[in-house]
């Protein structure tokens, strides 16, 4: 009886071992958005993140340590904020509850690029550019200083 219970409880142990780390793997779209940070971002950025990437010193303005993002903002990662940034657009809703892109430019004069306009004229499609900064974010998101 005693070698029973100590195989279901290693069994047990064995399905929550399992269980965390599916929980622990990244998710395609964070996978993507590293992929599209190291691609377009971390030279500035660095490869951690922590604005000291290998093209820093050459801009005006130190890059920003996107590690703190979330702790910068009361512990709630900025997402509108930060998507608008990279798109280059604010994002407003109408009186009937949808999106528009307010073209005044959000951006402002800065030494980063405005990457909706660069993955715009890419992909051509909107719902790429969206699907490219959500990764971006989703990225983001699993640095963010605990």
């Amino acid at each position: 009886m005693m070698v029973l219970k100590i195989i279901i409880l290693l069994i047990w142990v064995l399905f929550i071992v399992s269980q965390t780390q599916l929980l622990a793997e990244p998710s395609t779209h964070q996978l993507q958005g590293e992929y599209e940070y190291m691609t377009n971002c971390a030279i500035c950025h660095g490869a951690e993140g922590k604005g000291d990437g290998p093209f820093a010193e050459q801009l005006t303005k130190q890059p920003s340590d996107l590690t703190f993002l979330s702790k910068n903002n009361g512990g709630s990662f900025p997402e509108t904020v930060i998507y608008q940034l990279i798109d280059g657009r604010r994002v407003t809703i109408s009186d009937e509850g949808h999106e528009k892109y307010n073209i005044e430019p959000f951006h402002g004069p800065k030494d980063m690029p405005i990457w909706g306009d660069i993955f715009r004229s890419v992909e051509g499609d909107e719902g790429a550019v969206e699907d490219r900064i959500s990764n971006l974010l989703e990225y983001l998101k699993s640095i963010q200083a605990k």
